[in-house]
């Protein structure tokens, strides 16, 4: 009989990974802490307050919403165990992506990825084939600064080196 994989372990790849991102728990646990705070805040405003007042309520569901939509985000990526984010001999896995492997060859660039008050925390992989791919990092542990340096190396000196432009 087959030994069953548990969700969100990585597949084997026969080697040692050269770097390996997991949950940052900590920081999580804190980040739903304040977005259990958050829903406590609009419950109790929208109960004492809210009904008395559409725009409050309106406000405060909205407030609500989103901390729902990134607490599922935070524990979305908690049930994941080990790494979530490897860079291998062979290329990149991200399990959150279904844990298939991105060959060092298809990555044309990467480059930090720029939004507002949180620049900086993830990577945009620039696919040969036009495409790109976004690498959240915000939760992780490790920066996206270590990550990219060994990105970088690997496509500009392994297998597949790139055409001058």
């Amino acid at each position: 009989m087959a030994a069953r994989k548990k969700a969100g372990a990585i597949p084997e790849s026969g080697s040692p990974p050269l770097a390996a991102y997991g949950m940052n728990k900590p920081l999580a646990s804190v980040f739903i802490v304040i977005l259990a705070g958050i829903l406590g805040f609009g419950s109790w405003r929208m109960l004492t307050d809210g009904l008395r007042n559409s725009e409050a309520m309106l406000a405060m569901g909205l407030l609500m919403g989103a901390a729902c939509y990134l607490g599922w985000w935070v524990l979305r990526d908690l049930r994941f165990k080990g790494p979530i984010l490897t860079l291998e001999r062979d290329g990149l896995r991200d399990i959150r992506r279904g844990g298939d492997i991105i060959p060092w060859t298809d990555i044309e660039d990467a480059v930090a990825k720029r939004r507002g008050v949180m620049s900086g925390n993830g990577i945009r992989l620039l696919l040969t084939s036009g495409e790109r791919v976004d690498i959240e990092m915000y939760l992780l542990s490790g920066s996206p600064g270590e990550a990219l340096e060994i990105i970088h190396e690997k496509i500009r000196r392994g297998p597949g080196k790139r055409k001058s432009q």
